[in-house]
């Protein structure tokens, strides 16, 4: 029977996790192993949420959870739970979320399962955290890092710090938020996982951008993209031309914003990480939305809705949408812009609200008797 410390999704990439989930699910159901094949469907639910694809999330774990409790499997229904918690927060469900949250915890100290009380309060202080609440955050997310460093496993304790980390930033901690990341960068260092070095320089840069130190987010971005290109990292180098973006942005650099939206699509596009590509095209559709070009900004909505549409992520679905939606909004504001403007001459259409019972009415009716004439 699979390991179920191996169910957790804790410092790994969510693909990598699939991938082992759904090979978990493929020996349990050649040797019979139901618990196991309990394990693979949770492990599947949460890096199916994480990837943005809650309905085959959702399914999955309620098969877990059926499972688990016709075996009686405490851990496994526990698990599903902890799962259930990543699913609800992703999707902004937050107080469903920290319910789940709660439970998890309670179902995992009853096991006397302390990595499963690890896990959750983790997960619990990521809902929090979804939610806005920073001080609930930091304060579970210390209780993971407690638990976790009880049990001396250091590569959790260096994940949960960017839990801290993101807590400290939605706070406006800058300081601390960095610290706590160059912590977590000193356990990866010395494990030698240049990969998660890579995110610690991406996570620097990103802090950065909210202290407006921009000579430090562009050396923490180059080192980013000097460790992707060393180790050959889609993700990493693609993270690294996400974060030049929002610097862009938030020097009001347009132009810089285009290009470097244009690269990190580039970068994600040649690695075949489809999701990384998409949401880079969304960023990019927004910064040319942003610049007035909503033609253009409608066209990239489009490319990046097939791309979502192709690897049926819902949440990636939904930024392509509001893209869209934004690009067509802006493009009926100037066609009305447009059409008030030729109309001018004839209608003297007001541009600033004039307070005078029935002058308004009457210069609407102009208007329409102008329009209908042209």
């Amino acid at each position: 029977m699979a390991d179920i410390e191996q169910v957790f999704i804790i410092g790994e990439k969510a693909e990598d996790a699939l991938q082992v989930a759904m090979g978990q699910q493929s020996m349990a159901a050649g040797s019979g192993d139901a618990k196991g094949r309990a394990m693979g469907l949770i492990k599947a639910a949460e890096a199916l949420a994480l990837m943005g694809k809650f309905d085959d999330a959702m399914g999955q774990v309620q098969e877990a959870q059926g499972l688990s409790g016709e075996l009686k499997f405490e851990e496994g229904s526990a698990a599903a739970m902890n799962a259930m918690t990543t699913i609800y927060a992703k999707q902004g469900f937050f107080e469903e979320a920290i319910d789940s949250g709660k439970d998890a915890l309670k179902m995992f100290k009853k096991c006397g399962f302390k990595k499963g009380e690890a896990v959750a309060q983790n997960s619990l202080a990521k809902a929090y955290l979804a939610k806005g609440d920073a001080v609930a955050a930091i304060k579970a997310a210390k209780e993971s890092l407690s638990t976790f460093a009880s049990l001396g496993d250091s590569l959790s304790v260096a994940a949960v710090y960017f839990t801290v980390s993101d807590a400290y930033l939605v706070k406006g901690d800058t300081f601390r938020a960095a610290r706590t990341i160059g912590k977590a960068m000193e356990v990866y260092q010395g494990l030698g996982d240049k990969s998660k070095v890579g995110n610690c320089y991406v996570a620097m840069a990103s802090i950065e951008i909210t202290g407006k130190d921009f000579g430090k987010v562009a050396d923490y971005a180059a080192k980013a993209t000097a460790v992707a290109t060393e180790i050959g990292d889609v993700k990493v180098g693609g993270a690294a031309a996400d974060v030049l973006v929002e610097m862009a942005i938030a020097q009001g650099d347009t132009v810089a914003a285009l290009n470097n939206a244009k690269a990190a699509a580039g970068v994600y596009h040649q690695g075949g990480d489809a999701k990384g590509e998409g949401n880079a095209l969304v960023k990019l559709g927004e910064v040319l939305l942003k610049g007035g070009a909503y033609e253009k900004a409608g066209k990239v909505a489009e490319m990046s809705l097939g791309i979502f549409y192709g690897i049926n992520d819902t949440e990636g679905m939904q930024k392509g949408k509001a893209l869209m939606d934004g690009a067509k909004h802006a493009k009926v504001c100037q066609e009305i812009s447009n059409t008030v403007a030729a109309m001018e001459d004839y209608t003297h259409v007001p541009t600033k609200l004039i307070v005078d019972p029935g002058l308004n009415t009457r210069i609407q009716t102009k208007y329409l008797e102008a329009v209908k004439a042209k």
